[in-house]
Formats: structure tokens, C-alpha cells, sequence
């Protein structure tokens, strides 16, 4: 399980630091690219699956001159046969700033999309042992809710992740508890 990076800065803008539109329109092209199809293909797939589009429009996408709907950013997943996440993270080593001074680099855009907040530090005046057990037991909650909510979904992948998510978390905390010891 890839541990996030929360970036905080005053200044985000420099040269790996893009907004999630951005993300969005680099990994659409790239992926598009990758898939060796024209813009014009991916446009006539889009409109074949319910999303009305022709190649003027994915180019405005692309270029980031248009903003689409959130089910138009799922299709595109869909017809790419792609993660969403992926399509919003960025590569490992930039960075995409939800907020203005508030970010992540690709791996924990990608957890922090799967889990949501559980990867943020517990701010806490208490001492480090309080802190990590604060810690694993919020990564714990969240993990479980997203199992929850994952088999509510009969979503099996995203269950199996969660699943996983939870015994890292409970395997590093014990490894860590055992290192302290010795």
C-alpha cells in the first residue's frame, strides 16, 4: 500500500504541480495515444456508448477548454478500458493540488481517491505511541467503511483492496510495535 504524500505549499505552480483538470486532459491524450487511437476514433466511441462527441469537442478536452461532466469523465474511463483513478493522478513524482496549497504526487492521489481521507496525519498534541495507534485505527475505520461500501457495491476489486489495505495496516503497525520493543 503506497503511502501518501500530502503536499503543502503557499505557491503550488511549479513545473509538477498541475490542477485535477489537467491530470485529467495529459492522461486522456496519453492513454488515447497509447491505445493508437485518433482523436476522431475516440470521439465516434464515445457517441456509440452514449456520450454524444465528435473530434472538435476532444480536442477543446484536450487542450483543456472544456470542462466536462463527471459521467463523460467515466466514460472515457469505460471506453478506455482504464481506472478512473488513473485518469486523475498524476505520474509518482508531480504532484495535483485539490485545494490551492493542498496535494498529492500520483501514489497518493490514487489512495486518496480509493480511501479517501484516511491517509492524512492525525494532528494531535499527544505522545508518538498515541499518535500511531490515533493513526492505524483512523486508517482502520476508513479501510473497513470502504469494505463496507465496496461489498454494498459488489464491488469485489474494491473490496479485495480494502481487505488488503487492512492487513498492511494492521502488518506494518505490528512490525513497527515489535522494532520499538527490541
Amino acid at each position: 500500500m503506497p503511502t501518501v504524500k500530502l503536499v503543502r505549499g503557499d505557491d503550488p505552480g511549479g513545473p509538477s504541480d498541475h490542477r485535477p483538470s489537467e491530470v485529467f486532459k495529459m492522461r486522456l491524450k496519453e492513454l488515447r495515444q497509447r491505445r493508437g487511437l485518433s482523436q476522431a476514433e475516440l470521439a465516434d466511441a464515445m457517441t456509440a456508448n452514449g456520450i454524444p462527441m465528435n473530434r472538435q469537442a476532444l480536442i477543446r478536452i484536450e487542450a483543456g477548454d472544456q470542462t466536462l461532466p463527471l459521467d463523460t469523465a467515466l466514460m472515457f474511463a469505460a471506453v478506455l478500458n482504464v481506472a478512473p483513478a488513473h485518469l486523475l493522478s498524476p505520474p509518482d513524482d508531480e504532484h495535483v493540488f485539490v485545494t490551492a496549497t493542498e496535494g498529492f504526487d500520483g501514489a497518493g492521489m490514487r489512495s486518496w481517491l480509493r480511501f479517501g481521507d484516511a491517509m492524512r496525519e492525525v494532528q494531535t498534541a499527544r505522545n508518538q505511541a498515541d499518535k500511531q495507534a490515533d493513526s492505524l485505527g483512523r486508517r482502520l475505520e476508513v479501510y473497513a467503511r470502504a469494505l463496507v461500501d465496496a461489498r454494498a457495491g459488489r464491488d469485489d476489486a474494491g473490496a479485495v483492496e480494502a481487505l488488503k489495505a487492512i492487513v498492511d495496516a494492521v502488518r506494518s503497525a505490528s512490525e513497527e510495535e515489535i522494532s520499538d520493543a527490541s
